[in-house]
């Protein structure tokens, strides 16, 4: 099961990342990603139905849902109003003494944001849903200098650093899981080079020399500037799944379930979703035979 999603994602990184994925001016460029604290607004005016729909959303969505802005407008008039957060931040705010003011809907993509959520009550557990999932790469400029048969290997070439965001990232959390699972984290320690930022790996990825990076493969599609060097194993991480759900009592907001369904239940919005490399919904529930 593994081995399909990995072909299905090869195919389709291989199909869609010339493809055009969104209208210009729609998302930002792919060599510069969204930062954490960037804003998307839907425009126009608010529908009679209610005004736009509050969301914290994890960083890595940031330009997939800004080009499907549009698409939520005309599903529900009133839109969305955006705040991309690295999954750090959004922990800390969530574990705080004293949380502030959630958003209507969160969209996050890690276990340990989702168990918080949920043992703090601040998200309605019955409207939880996945919507996609992710893939962990390997991944150096496309012409990259290196080749390696697997991450345990990845010690064997001669790059001066090895990029992993942080734990304050989503791509961080899982990629320590992983170097660590493989058993090559101390092989590769004294190169390892941790960041922040989101935006800042990939954009480090694609500029400096003789560098490689554990990235999400939907950050390889939409950047149009990497490669991926090798896959790696869901075996060594958990399973990277983004999912939304609305926040303690705004379920019967309008717009909040509205924008639940469009992202987990309307087939042309997946579609577009696996335009940017993402799992469709229903190979990333798929449970392994």
């Amino acid at each position: 099961m593994r081995h399909f999603r990995w072909l299905v994602l090869i195919v389709l990184s291989a199909l869609l990342a010339a493809c055009p994925q969104a209208e210009p001016g729609d998302n930002t460029p792919a060599s510069q990603p969204a930062a954490s604290t960037s804003t998307d607004t839907a425009p126009g005016t608010a529908s009679l139905a209610g005004g736009a729909v509050t969301v914290w959303a994890e960083v890595l969505l940031a330009e997939p849902l800004t080009a499907l802005s549009e698409d939520f407008k005309a599903q529900y008039a009133g839109g969305w109003r955006v705040e991309y957060k690295e999954r750090g931040v959004m922990l800390t705010a969530i574990t705080a003494d004293s949380p502030p003011e959630l958003p209507a809907v969160v969209l996050f993509a890690d276990t340990q944001v989702r168990d918080q959520l949920i043992e703090r009550g601040q998200i309605e557990e019955a409207t939880l849903r996945t919507f996609a999932g992710d893939v962990l790469v390997l991944a150096q400029i496309k012409d990259g200098l290196f080749a390696t048969g697997s991450l345990y290997d990845i010690y064997k070439a001669p790059f001066t650093h090895l990029l992993l965001g942080s734990p304050q990232t989503t791509v961080g959390y899982y990629g320590e899981q992983a170097l660590i699972s493989e058993g090559c984290f101390s092989r590769v320690e004294s190169r390892l080079k941790l960041v922040d930022s989101t935006a800042e790996l990939v954009g480090s990825l694609l500029s400096e020399e003789k560098v490689v990076g554990i990235v999400m493969a939907s950050q390889v599609v939409q950047s149009g500037g990497l490669e991926v060097m090798t896959m790696v194993s869901e075996r060594t991480h958990e399973d990277i799944r983004y999912s939304a759900a609305a926040t303690t009592g705004h379920s019967g907001d309008p717009g909040v379930m509205d924008l639940l369904r469009f992202l987990a239940e309307d087939e042309a919005i997946q579609l577009k979703l696996e335009g940017y490399g993402l799992l469709n919904r229903e190979t990333a529930l798929r449970i392994d035979q």
